[in-house]
């Protein structure tokens, strides 16, 4: 009987296409495997078997699998089931998601590029006419695409004889030459042939005055392992040798060197790791209550500093102990640094990391890796993604600075949050979950409120150091006498001076980046903008360069405004760039230090600059909101927030509660050892009740005042949010249509659809855009709104075919 087999391909399709296993891979292929499909008539994709069937399509010809590009599965069924969920709740193709899931080592796609195999003889009698004449063009040519095949076989689809000719090894596929993962080899010394380790004051007496052999020889005994192996790396790093001395005592066959799978040859950099440290009465109370009620989800609030890290680190050696996996989300990469410092001499080798800033390579090893180490421990850190690595025996999901926004994935799909999605992803793996804050996000709080999740509070610093104390500064008033330093008011210059005479470290936080956040003709007003977007440029002084943040569009600065000619042109507002200018002008022998996206691009520039601020090489860090999210530094006497104001009036139903989190996690890295520390907030509204909610630190007071306004607008937690884009790249084609699509789901959902209405920015990339916003009873079914979503949005595209509307959906936006 034939076999078929259902295969995720890594685009946005409506539906997964079937393809037939043809008999010479029914026993290759399993699910869970990547294989290698045509697509259309000259496309090849890496696609994923999802499930292995007898079904036979009715609707369409069923094309054949090509080859299995594994020899064995690289996911399993959870994987596939969490990937389901992804799809169904944030509205999307399972393509999408696991075109977001898998590295880029691990996907192929390109147009179908065949080459000649010249390992294998051609023999005249196993090739018909037309692989006959494919073989003989490659043997004159280095490589052909699908359509030069077509022509000199004409035959409108040659793909069967394509894989006729790759079963019989006559071609291979470019990709499998150019892209994809190559497993790296790992290099090896082992004994040689010559060595008698019966009688080795032999060997060392024959190699005479050569004292770095007789060292690598020597260490070689001391640091190989049960296998009689060790890592030609760590050999060299720990004799101190070169690899001319290694090749030396191969010649004289005495050590062997080969290669081979770098999972088996994993090694502690720190063997002798001590234990984990004992935790304070605080911690220790916590830890229990954890504990005893982690079988639903646990809220731990936390001031800053109180120590929640030491928490996690004995919760996850429990979970470790008893063979499981462990997942520990940070929102934020810079916060990768400082765990992996901390943890690897607790955890060694059971320790992996996955986020973007480490190579597509990397992050196919440690997929990998993971996935085969599904019966034994490990410890993952990393970013969102993490949340799609091959989990099998998952027993501990940490989500660490829960509140954060950095969990939201916008662009592209899936649009997923992953705080939400690591609940669902621990329900379905019989995993505990910790969610860890000091400004817990208020959807959370409620929840814990609700018995929904189990509340953990630590409500001391360690040690019972004190909190910072926290002034305001009004900038009107400065303003209005003109006190103003540029953008420093002086009590905040004076602190600066005195920490740093103290031996102290300073932060500053401001959330812009660039030096100047646009720039404005004063002569006719006009700002000079993106050609994509409706945004201002930023002007990046380092580059001379103005750049859009959205695009990346960038040009350099005019000599004169483009549009009145006139040469007052002046750069207004301004980022972090300009604050670190500034601060050299007035504190010409400090070590000042930039952290944001311009000066961390680089794959150690995060490790690079905090590794500096932590060995006091620095004495001021500048930086944007990465300088917020969890970092522990002892010797920061001083915290400067030089805008707040950005933060409290930003037009979002969640901003009062955004800026209570950034200001007091910010305030919360000074005085974290030691004396005290200070924090001035610079702000046009030094009474705004934010303001005084962070000096107060009264969380539940702005948590109180939040629910009454969003149970009255109806707004999260009280309501559940769906917010539908509607993009196009001519205005008046989208005002009409959205109009027109509004009105249907009106119809359809009545007064609980706002919009549509044009966004701050109306258009990104080329493309105008409306949006339109469901506010959905937390009562109402969500699964049968977003089925009749679906199905109105799909008819709605089929009335107007020509020149159809991008509709994306946003599944809780904000």
């Amino acid at each position: 009987m034939e076999q078929f087999a259902e295969i995720l391909l890594p685009l946005a399709l409506p539906v997964n296409y079937t393809y037939r296993i043809p008999p010479g891979l029914r026993d290759i292929v399993k699910v869970g495997m990547r294989v290698i499909v045509p697509l259309g008539k000259r496309k090849l994709y890496t696609g994923l078997v999802k499930e292995i069937h007898q079904r036979k399509p009715k609707d369409f010809e069923v094309k054949d699998i090509l080859d299995a590009e594994d020899a064995s599965p690289i996911i399993a069924s959870p994987q596939i089931e969490f990937w389901e969920w992804l799809a169904q709740y944030y509205l999307c193709s399972e393509g999408e998601v696991m075109n977001a899931a898998l590295p880029g080592g691990l996907k192929l796609e390109s147009e179908m590029v065949i080459q000649r195999n010249l390992a294998k003889e051609i023999i005249d009698s196993e090739l018909n006419d037309a692989e006959f004449l494919i073989v003989e063009a490659l043997e004159q040519q280095d490589r052909l695409s699908i359509k030069e095949i077509a022509e000199i076989t004409c035959f409108a689809n040659p793909l069967f004889t394509i894989k006729e000719l790759l079963s019989k090894a006559y071609v291979v596929l470019e990709e499998e030459l150019k892209g994809g993962y190559k497993p790296r080899q790992v290099r090896l010394v082992k004994a040689g042939s010559e060595l008698n380790e019966e009688d080795v004051s032999a060997a060392f007496d024959g190699l005479g005055n050569a004292a770095k052999q007789r060292e690598l020889l020597l260490g070689f005994f001391q640091y190989r392992n049960e296998r009689g192996e060790v890592t030609a790396a760590l050999l060299l790093k720990r004799c101190k040798a070169s690899d001319g001395s290694l090749k030396s005592l191969e010649s004289k066959g005495l050590l062997e060197i080969f290669y081979d799978d770098p999972f088996r040859h994993q090694h502690s950099e720190d063997p002798s790791a001590s234990g984990l440290f004992p935790l304070n009465e605080s911690q220790q109370k916590a830890f229990d209550d954890i504990l005893n009620h982690w079988e639903q989800p646990v809220l731990l609030h936390g001031v800053t500093s109180s120590g929640k890290t030491e928490v996690y680190t004995h919760l996850m050696a429990e979970v470790l102990k008893q063979g499981r996996q462990v997942l520990y989300l940070v929102p934020e990469i810079a916060l990768t640094t400082q765990l992996i410092q901390r943890l690897e001499r607790f955890f060694g080798e059971d320790l992996l990391v996955y986020h973007s800033r480490y190579s597509d390579r990397e992050r196919v090893e440690t997929w990998l890796k993971l996935f085969r180490k599904d019966d034994k421990p490990a410890l993952v850190i990393g970013a969102r993604s993490s949340i799609f690595l091959p989990f099998q025996n998952l027993g501990l999901v940490i989500v660490d600075e829960e509140h954060e926004n950095s969990y939201k994935q916008y662009e592209p799909a899936p649009r997923y949050h992953a705080r939400d999605a690591a609940l669902v992803l621990a329900q379905q793996q019989n995993a505990h979950v910790i969610l860890g804050s000091a400004t817990p996000a208020y959807e959370s709080y409620f929840n814990a409120r609700k018995g929904k999740y189990h509340l953990v509070e630590m409500k001391e610093r360690y040690g019972a150091i004190a909190l910072p104390e926290i002034r305001p500064i009004n900038l009107r008033e400065l303003r209005k006498r003109k006190q103003m330093r540029g953008y420093f008011a002086p009590e905040l210059v004076e602190e600066i001076e005195r920490q740093m005479k103290k031996g102290k470290q300073i932060i500053l936080f401001q959330n812009r980046r660039g030096f100047s956040t646009f720039l404005q003709c004063d002569t006719c007003g006009h700002v000079m903008q993106c050609r994509n977007c409706d945004i201002s440029l930023t002007y990046h002084k380092h580059r001379h360069q103005l750049r859009c943040h959205v695009c990346g569009y960038n040009t350099p600065p005019p000599r004169s405004c483009p549009a009145c000619k006139s040469q007052q042109v002046r750069s207004l507002g301004f980022g972090t760039e300009k604050l670190e200018d500034e601060l050299q002008l007035m504190f010409p022998d400090a070590r000042i230090q930039r952290m944001d996206l311009d000066t961390t691009r680089k794959k150690k520039a995060y490790e690079n600059i905090l590794q500096s601020f932590e060995d006091g090489d620095t004495d001021i860090l500048v930086g944007t909101q990465m300088v917020t999210k969890g970092l522990d530094f002892g010797n920061v006497g001083l915290v400067g927030i030089m805008n707040a104001d950005s933060q409290i009036f930003f037009p979002d139903f969640r901003a009062h509660e955004k800026a209570f989190q950034m200001l007091a996690q910010v305030a919360g890295r000074a005085g974290r050892k030691g004396e005290r520390g200070l924090v001035l907030i610079q702000s046009s509204s030094p009474d705004h009740e934010v303001i005084h909610d962070v000096i107060g630190n009264r969380y539940r007071s702005g948590y109180e005042r939040e629910m009454q306004e969003r149970l009255e607008y109806h707004y999260p937690p009280f309501y559940r949010l769906i917010r539908i884009s509607l993009k196009h790249r001519k205005r008046e084609v989208l005002e009409e249509r959205a109009v027109l699509y509004g009105q249907e789901l009106k119809a359809l959902l009545g007064r609980r659809v706002y919009g549509p209405e044009y966004p701050l920015a109306n258009r990104l990339r080329g493309m105008y855009q409306m949006e339109i916003l469901l506010k959905l009873e937390s009562k109402l079914s969500l699964k049968a709104v977003k089925q009749a979503l679906l199905e109105t949005s799909d008819a709605f595209q089929q009335k107007h075919k020509s020149s159809p509307l991008r509709i994306i959906f946003d599944v809780d936006p904000f």
